[in-house]
């Protein structure tokens, strides 16, 4: 009993004293004083963000870890969350607002793609004087961009560099829209510039182009083309009326007060049941000087169009007949690419054909011009690169005699010359 009054009774006078302070004391490792707390004690804490009563081994935890962790971040006893309400919100906007705009530049595409197509064909069949028999259209790549349209040909020019049988425009054009910005009442390509306007049913689109000043003997006149392109059910272009509309000038260059309109050319184009081209009139009318000239016909050529194994036949008459032109064209393709065309008078009498070589780019490098049977001329195309990725075209006209053999070259670019010794085969200078 002593013993125990000499040891025990100062032990209990010290803990009465010197109390544990439970709410501080933390788990191995803290840099806390209070480096032990008897596991099987556990004190309740408030915690204040969920209004719960928790453990203060848990709180003590959590706060811990979530001073470890990144602004937008919060955990609580069971699991840890990624970013925060407002952070999500945030991107659920980002992703709406870019299908949205994704959505609008979706609809751009396709209101381009159902108007450009017959704009651009009514474009071209007016300003070409060659025929258009086939066009590519225009497609939406990758919900992004429209694909080039292309136009396919039949050219009568086989002097003429790159490829004259396909006409290519990049898209999009530069294009101006009305008001409402559904219609397009202007377009500039490489090729035309054009404004429209368009009938209340919508099938006949009016072109206008670019006024200028002619000069005549007579004296000037302030003249303004306006082309009526009618198209049928299907949008297809059936007939086109090229005007002219005639003014005086004042102050020079300055149009004045109306004179008259004239109509100075027509062409008519047929289909078959396929969309094919097969029939194509050109009807070309006299210049007229005055309004009280009478509007007459002079001339008149119709072709007719057929495909026949791969091959296009273009049967040509003219009104007055021609005996040199009138007869049967026969244009051969390889793939896409031109690579001869025959021709065969009505009489007989003329018998030629062209053959067209092409570079690695795909362009005409050189003509070869046979006439019964015989090359008797080639043209040669080159091409140089100069500044800007442009290209410089040169052609030289190559004479060829009986012997197969060329004697003389023409620059036509330069307008020099040179000859070949038949003696030795040597050139002379260019001169």
């Amino acid at each position: 009993m002593k013993r125990f009054r000499q040891v025990y009774l100062p032990l209990m006078m010290a803990i009465l004293v010197f109390p544990i302070d439970f709410n501080r004391a933390q788990e191995p490792g803290s840099s806390s004083p209070y480096v032990y707390r008897p596991s099987g004690i556990r004190l309740a804490v408030k915690d204040s963000s969920q209004n719960r009563w928790i453990d203060s081994a848990e709180k003590s935890a959590r706060d811990e870890y979530s001073e470890a962790l990144p602004a937008g971040f919060r955990t609580d006893s069971i699991q840890t969350y990624g970013p925060s309400t407002d952070s999500l919100l945030a991107r659920e906007a980002f992703v709406r607002d870019s299908l949205i705009q994704h959505q609008h530049v979706l609809d751009s595409l396709r209101h381009l793609q159902s108007l450009l197509p017959v704009l651009l064909d009514a474009s071209l069949k007016t300003w070409s004087d060659e025929i258009i028999f086939r066009t590519s259209g225009v497609q939406i790549i990758g919900d992004t961009i429209l694909s080039p349209f292309e136009a396919d040909k039949i050219t009568f020019d086989f002097t003429a560099p790159y490829m004259p049988w396909k006409t290519r425009i990049n898209m999009p054009p530069k294009l101006t829209f009305d008001s409402e910005g559904i219609r397009i009442v202007a377009m500039e390509t490489p090729q035309f510039s054009y404004r429209y306007s368009y009938s209340g049913a919508g099938d006949i689109v009016l072109l206008h182009s670019k006024s200028a000043v002619l000069n005549r003997s007579s004296g000037s006149v302030y003249k303004t083309p306006v082309d009526s392109v009618y198209l049928d059910h299907q949008h297809r272009v059936v007939k086109i009326k090229h005007y002219v509309q005639y003014h005086s000038v004042v102050n020079t260059y300055q149009k004045g007060a109306a004179l008259f309109t004239s109509l100075e050319w027509v062409k008519q184009l047929r289909y078959d049941s396929k969309n094919a081209l097969v029939g194509y009139e050109l009807t070309r009318f006299c210049e007229r000087m005055r309004s009280s000239d009478p509007q007459k016909v002079c001339s008149q050529v119709v072709y007719e169009i057929a495909l026949q194994g791969g091959e296009y036949r273009i049967t040509r008459k003219n009104s007055p007949d021609n005996e040199f032109s009138d007869g049967v064209f026969t244009y051969t393709y390889q793939g896409e690419n031109l690579s001869s065309v025959a021709f065969r008078n009505a009489q007989g009498t003329e018998n030629r054909k062209t053959i067209v070589e092409l570079n690695e780019a795909g362009n005409v490098s050189r003509y070869l011009y046979e006439k019964d049977g015989k090359i008797n001329q080639t043209l040669l195309v080159n091409y140089q690169e100069i500044s800007g990725g442009k290209l410089k075209v040169e052609t030289i006209s190559c004479m060829f005699e009986d012997d197969g053999i060329s004697y003389y070259q023409k620059n036509n670019s330069t307008g020099k010359s040179r000859q070949r010794d038949k003696m030795t085969l040597e050139w002379s200078d260019w001169r």
